[in-house]
Protein backbone atom coordinates (compact mmCIF):
# COMPACT_ATOMS: atom_id res chain seq x y z
CA UNK A 1 0.00 0.00 0.00
CA UNK A 2 3.10 2.22 0.70
CA UNK A 3 4.39 2.22 -2.59
CA UNK A 4 1.23 3.40 -4.25
CA UNK A 5 1.14 6.22 -1.93
CA UNK A 6 4.84 6.86 -3.28
CA UNK A 7 3.46 6.47 -6.80
CA UNK A 8 1.06 9.08 -5.89
CA UNK A 9 3.43 11.26 -4.84
CA UNK A 10 5.72 10.71 -7.55
CA UNK A 11 2.49 11.89 -9.75
CA UNK A 12 1.94 14.50 -7.86
CA UNK A 13 5.27 15.82 -8.26
CA UNK A 14 5.54 15.51 -11.93
CA UNK A 15 2.45 17.37 -12.60
CA UNK A 16 3.75 20.42 -10.29
CA UNK A 17 6.73 20.31 -11.81
CA UNK A 18 4.73 20.61 -15.28
CA UNK A 19 2.92 23.61 -13.81
CA UNK A 20 6.27 25.43 -12.89
CA UNK A 21 7.82 24.82 -16.26
CA UNK A 22 4.70 25.64 -18.31
CA UNK A 23 4.00 28.78 -16.34
CA UNK A 24 0.52 28.93 -17.14
CA UNK A 25 -2.70 26.96 -15.81
CA UNK A 26 -5.40 27.20 -13.22
CA UNK A 27 -3.44 28.02 -10.52
CA UNK A 28 -1.70 31.40 -12.34
CA UNK A 29 -5.01 32.68 -12.89
CA UNK A 30 -6.35 35.56 -10.57
CA UNK A 31 -8.17 38.59 -10.53
CA UNK A 32 -5.51 40.70 -9.16
CA UNK A 33 -4.14 44.15 -10.86
CA UNK A 34 -1.69 43.08 -13.67
CA UNK A 35 1.85 44.22 -11.65
CA UNK A 36 0.23 42.08 -8.52
CA UNK A 37 -0.40 39.43 -10.33
CA UNK A 38 2.92 39.29 -11.84
CA UNK A 39 4.26 39.02 -8.75
CA UNK A 40 1.45 36.35 -7.49
CA UNK A 41 2.43 33.92 -10.58
CA UNK A 42 6.60 34.32 -9.76
CA UNK A 43 5.99 33.32 -6.01
CA UNK A 44 3.70 30.46 -7.33
CA UNK A 45 6.08 29.55 -9.90
CA UNK A 46 8.78 29.45 -7.20
CA UNK A 47 6.77 27.37 -5.15
CA UNK A 48 5.68 25.24 -7.38
CA UNK A 49 9.43 24.56 -8.36
CA UNK A 50 10.55 23.80 -4.51
CA UNK A 51 7.83 21.61 -4.25
CA UNK A 52 7.92 19.96 -7.00
CA UNK A 53 11.75 19.17 -6.79
CA UNK A 54 11.46 18.22 -2.92
CA UNK A 55 8.43 15.65 -3.09
CA UNK A 56 10.27 14.56 -6.14
CA UNK A 57 13.34 13.43 -4.91
CA UNK A 58 12.02 12.52 -1.58
CA UNK A 59 9.88 10.33 -3.11
CA UNK A 60 11.94 8.57 -5.25
CA UNK A 61 14.27 8.17 -2.27
CA UNK A 62 11.28 6.63 -0.12
CA UNK A 63 10.57 4.13 -3.14
CA UNK A 64 13.88 3.07 -3.40
CA UNK A 65 14.77 2.27 0.29
CA UNK A 66 11.05 0.43 0.70
CA UNK A 67 12.19 -1.82 -2.41
CA UNK A 68 15.32 -2.45 -0.76
CA UNK A 69 14.99 -3.25 2.98
CA UNK A 70 14.88 0.45 4.48
CA UNK A 71 11.79 0.48 4.99
CA UNK A 72 11.49 1.66 8.36
CA UNK A 73 13.48 4.45 7.24
CA UNK A 74 11.01 5.03 4.42
CA UNK A 75 7.99 5.68 6.52
CA UNK A 76 10.17 8.17 8.75
CA UNK A 77 10.86 9.68 5.51
CA UNK A 78 7.52 9.90 4.36
CA UNK A 79 5.93 11.17 7.69
CA UNK A 80 9.00 13.95 6.99
CA UNK A 81 7.76 14.39 3.58
CA UNK A 82 3.90 14.61 4.77
CA UNK A 83 4.85 17.48 7.32
CA UNK A 84 7.42 19.01 5.19
CA UNK A 85 4.75 19.72 2.25
CA UNK A 86 2.09 20.71 4.39
CA UNK A 87 4.03 23.34 5.79
CA UNK A 88 5.30 24.68 2.50
CA UNK A 89 1.92 24.97 1.66
CA UNK A 90 0.78 26.24 4.83
CA UNK A 91 3.62 29.28 4.81
CA UNK A 92 2.44 29.83 1.26
CA UNK A 93 -0.88 30.88 1.89
CA UNK A 94 -0.22 32.90 5.06
CA UNK A 95 2.48 34.60 2.65
CA UNK A 96 0.01 35.06 -0.01
CA UNK A 97 -2.78 36.11 2.50
CA UNK A 98 -0.98 39.13 3.92
CA UNK A 99 0.81 40.21 0.52
CA UNK A 100 -2.35 39.63 -1.55
CA UNK A 101 -5.34 39.70 0.84
CA UNK A 102 -6.57 43.09 -0.25
CA UNK A 103 -7.21 41.02 -3.90
CA UNK A 104 -8.72 38.07 -2.45
CA UNK A 105 -12.57 38.01 -2.71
Amino acid sequence: MIDMMLYFNIFAAIIVLYYAIRGKGQIYDVDYPEEAKKEYCRMIRIFCWCVGIFLLVISIIELWLFNNGGAPLAMTLSWFDIIATLAAVVIFVIVTKRKFGKYQK
